[in-house]
């Protein structure tokens, strides 16, 4: 979809508190900066991120892309609402609305998957990075590192049979999005704004 249909969508987005309304303010009025080639991806994935926090879930956004650059999945992590599910991440989400429209393998092999791309708003966490390689996705491009959540720098720590799903029969490439500061601030920004508060409500589901 073009830049004023995602505006669209965000401008119906309804928010309350002065920090989502500020949120919105700043990706409606972002700029789309033509020397980042991820720049405009980037910006979807954090519009997305947005809706995640809006509903109180975590604040990740995600897209997926084919070899033409056309948007063919998006949505963002649904781990609290509209019910406790585990594996709602927004990469899950986009996966699984993926994969359920492309079910039948024939489908599939006809797909070039090596050269599609999934952006997403913040580093994928270990399970998201597992479910990612068994994809088969080429590339894998994240707005926001997650030094202490996120796996993908860390492909090498995974045991060696997965290690090797990452290199046969293509290589998979998990990389930073080249997009302006200025979104990764915002991205930061969102994800950060509830995660303390979700993550101290794991632990009590949890009891840990």
């Amino acid at each position: 979809m073009p830049i004023k249909t995602y505006k669209e969508l965000l401008s119906k987005l309804e928010v309350k508190s002065d920090d989502l309304i500020g949120f919105k303010k700043s990706l409606i009025d972002y700029r789309i900066k033509t020397n980042h080639q991820d720049d405009y991806y980037a910006w979807i994935s954090a519009i997305f991120a947005l809706y995640a926090i809006a509903d109180d879930n975590f604040g990740i956004g995600s897209v997926l892309i084919d070899e033409s650059k056309k948007i063919i999945a998006e949505g963002h992590n649904h781990v609290f609402s509209p019910y406790f599910r585990s594996d709602r991440h927004a990469e899950m989400v986009v996966l699984n609305t993926f994969e359920d429209k492309v079910r039948h393998l024939a489908a599939r092999q006809a797909i070039c998957i090596e050269q599609y791309t999934l952006f997403t708003s913040l580093e994928p966490c270990p399970m998201c990075s597992a479910r990612i390689i068994t994809s088969g996705i080429g590339n894998i491009k994240y707005t926001v590192a997650d030094d202490t959540g996120g796996f993908t720098q860390k492909i090498n720590e995974f045991p060696a049979a997965w290690q090797e799903l990452t290199n046969i029969p293509y290589k998979q490439y998990f990389n930073k999005a080249d997009c302006s500061n200025e979104l990764v601030s915002i991205s930061s920004d969102i994800f950060l704004y509830n995660a303390d508060r979700l993550n101290t409500e794991l632990r009590r589901i949890y009891k840990k």
